[in-house]
């Protein structure tokens, strides 16, 4: 887990859940990362940010990623998601680093839903267990939305913003500390000023159809689009259709 400077070629993974067919890199090599930066860098600038200052600071995270998916619906690509696998302070923590989805995926929220399972089966199995934590970052409150509804890990914050697990209170600004550093967000870990360089999605925000999950995110991140909530929480097994794809995870 982590990231490494020198990485042999692993061959992708494959697997299928119609429509949709996927391909799941594993710590990518430079080699192989040089091959994905131009769709990544035309799918990020079509459907979410286009700024050269989140280019610099993020393109090389998502391209080193534990786990790179890209996803192909009719031979086209639909989406592209990346995951990393961290221990904090021993707890493992499943951290969905980026989640992009082209106008021809656009699914209503299901290849999100799907890509997300795929992740947290990989990371069952490079865990060893079925318990463990799950973090993301978004400002979309579509997403947010999909966040509470998830069966599989139960999300904080929660609509009820004081209503806390344990747990999560103690790990949250541990785990904001080391996977982005101290300074990156509030003390509670909970959200990110300042993390957009300018508005994402041209700074028209996907709201949701739920006014309830929009007034949440107006509340908690400060106009201007340029915030966002870290989301954590912990899984909930036994997960109820969860996708169990049979990949093995590389030694």
């Amino acid at each position: 887990m982590g990231h490494s400077g020198h990485r042999a070629e692993k061959p992708p993974a494959k697997w299928e859940s119609p429509p949709y067919h996927f391909e799941v890199n594993f710590r990518p090599s430079a080699a192989r990362q040089q091959r994905l930066k131009p769709e990544l860098v035309r799918m990020l600038h079509e459907t979410f940010i286009d700024s050269p200052d989140y280019d610099a600071e993020y393109l090389p995270e998502f391209l080193e990623s534990d786990i790179y998916m890209r996803v192909f619906a009719g031979g086209a690509l639909a989406g592209i998601f990346t995951a990393d696998l961290f221990r904090t302070d021993a707890h493992p923590v499943l951290h969905l680093t980026l989640g992009l989805v082209s106008e021809h995926g656009r699914s209503g929220g299901s290849l999100f839903q799907l890509s997300m399972g795929l992740a947290m089966d990989l990371a069952c199995r490079a865990f060893g267990t079925d318990a463990f934590s799950v973090a993301m970052r978004t400002a979309n409150p579509r997403v947010v939305a999909m966040l509470w509804q998830n069966t599989w890990v139960r999300f904080y914050p929660r609509r009820d913003w004081h209503q806390k697990d344990p747990r999560i209170s103690s790990l949250q600004p541990r785990f904001c500390t080391q996977a982005f550093g101290a300074d990156r967000c509030d003390p509670e870990g909970t959200v990110f000023y300042n993390i957009y360089p300018v508005p994402p999605w041209g700074g028209q925000t996907p709201w949701h159809h739920d006014e309830k999950v929009n007034d949440f995110c107006r509340r908690h991140l400060r106009p201007g689009g340029l915030d966002a909530f870290l989301f954590l929480g912990p899984s909930q097994p036994p997960f109820a259709d969860l996708p169990r794809s049979r990949i093995a995870w590389p030694l």
